[in-house]
Formats: structure tokens, C-alpha cells, sequence
């Protein structure tokens, strides 16, 4: 069990490669969609008017050209959510491409989402280290759920994973600022 943001977490670590459903768990997740024709990437709002995202989503991509949506669980029923486009669009100056260190960009919307009981920003925390071996981390998201399947998944989902040791498994070798899952 976890606090976040004042609200309990509780992980099912017995079944760490099984993904389920988050109905309205998650509020702060967003799906990215570009020319509001194909989700791309998910992201995460940070207050109403800023998303964290991966850089390599981004890079090359004109901000207006990406919509928002928020508040969804179903990636078929977006309409339901809060949409917003992005105004602009900032990468962590040091990101490389090739090994994806410092993969991450900020982006700035044009207006601010409505605070909701499905709408809410994520609670940053000031820890400076990453998780230790061994320990679980929950990831969220509408991602492909297998290693043969290249459709991402039409719902919200969440999983619990478990941190591995830097091996042959996780290459190139993560940096301080990376974590190696299974």
C-alpha cells in the first residue's frame, strides 16, 4: 500500500505481469494525440496548464498540432474527457535521441483544464532516489500489452512491476536517472 496525494494505493504484487483496469484511478494521466487523429504518447499534468511527457514523443512535432485530453479511461470514448491543445512545447536540453537519456519535455497548454473528480494534477515528490532493487513501481497507461502486439490498448490500464538490477536485460546500461524494469 502507497500514499499519493493523500490517497491510498494499494498494489497487488502477487501478480506483477498481470495489467487491469484504473476506472477514474489516475486523473492526472492524458493521452497526446496528434492532429487529433492518432493517440501517440500518454503524459501526465503536472498543474492544469502543463504536461510531462517523454521527449522522444515530441521531438520534431509542432505544439499546436498536438490535443490533449484528459479525464479518459477509454481511448474510443475521448470525447467524454476535457481536451486542450498545446501552446508550447519544452525538451530537457541535454536529451539524446540515441540512448534516450533525459527523455522528457514539458509541455504548455493554451488554457487550463477544469479541476474534476476525474481531472486532477500530480503530486510531484521531492525524493532525489530512485526506487531500490526489488521494489515495485506501478506504470499506467494505454500501451501495447505484449511483446508481439503492435495496437495499443483502447483502455486506461495500470500494472505493477518490480525494479531489476542494471543487466544484459536492460541495455543500454540505465544511468542514475534511469530504473530497469521486468
Amino acid at each position: 500500500m502507497w500514499m499519493c496525494c493523500n490517497k491510498t494505493i494499494i498494489l497487488n504484487t502477487k501478480n506483477n505481469s498481470r495489467l487491469y483496469g484504473t476506472a477514474n484511478s489516475w486523473p492526472w494521466i492524458v493521452a497526446l494525440y496528434i492532429n487529433n487523429a492518432k493517440v501517440f504518447c500518454g503524459g501526465f499534468l503536472i498543474s492544469y496548464q502543463h504536461v510531462v511527457t517523454a521527449a522522444h514523443c515530441v521531438l520534431g512535432v509542432t505544439p499546436s498540432t498536438i490535443t490533449v485530453y484528459a479525464g479518459i479511461q477509454m481511448l474510443s470514448s475521448r470525447s467524454s474527457g476535457q481536451s486542450r491543445v498545446v501552446y508550447n512545447l519544452t525538451t530537457h536540453p541535454s536529451y539524446s535521441a540515441s540512448d534516450f537519456t533525459n527523455d522528457i519535455a514539458i509541455l504548455t497548454l493554451q488554457s487550463v483544464f477544469d479541476q474534476t473528480s476525474i481531472v486532477g494534477k500530480c503530486c510531484l515528490t521531492f525524493v532525489t532516489s530512485l526506487p531500490s532493487i526489488g521494489e515495485h513501481a506501478v506504470i499506467v497507461g494505454w500501451g501495447v500489452t505484449s511483446s508481439t502486439s503492435t495496437t495499443v490498448s483502447d483502455q486506461l490500464l495500470q500494472g505493477v512491476i518490480q525494479v531489476q538490477s542494471s543487466s544484459s536485460s536492460c541495455s543500454p546500461t540505465p544511468s542514475r536517472l534511469q530504473l530497469c524494469t521486468g
